[in-house]
């Protein structure tokens, strides 16, 4: 993945976070749908749709890459820090994602 692309899927993910933020969610869900990366902000199990993505698209394989190797903190939303997981699960043949994110205190 070159620099570009990191940096652009992660501005997606960051978009992507500070949406489901804004919904009071804690997880999101990404999983693969007719074509499309549908995103869902995830709060005690419950679901909203934030998004989707073209499947074929750069952004949706730069999202991919970047989430098959995502760990530790990351800076999200006006300069906060972020805690971030990544679970991957098989959903009918394709990869899904479950990203847990939690602000992180300041030291």
């Amino acid at each position: 993945m070159t620099l570009r692309k990191a940096v652009k899927s992660e501005n997606v993910l960051a978009g992507l976070i500070s949406k489901a933020i804004e919904f009071r969610a804690d997880e999101i869900e990404i999983e693969y749908k007719d074509g499309y990366e549908e995103v869902f902000a995830m709060r005690d199990w419950l679901g909203i749709s934030v998004g989707k993505i073209e499947s074929g698209s750069e952004e949706a394989r730069a999202l991919r890459q970047l989430l098959h190797k995502v760990k530790g903190k990351t800076k999200i939303r006006d300069g906060e820090d972020y805690q971030i997981r990544v679970a991957i699960h098989e959903s009918f043949g394709e990869d899904a994602f479950r990203l847990s994110f939690r602000r992180l205190k300041l030291s």
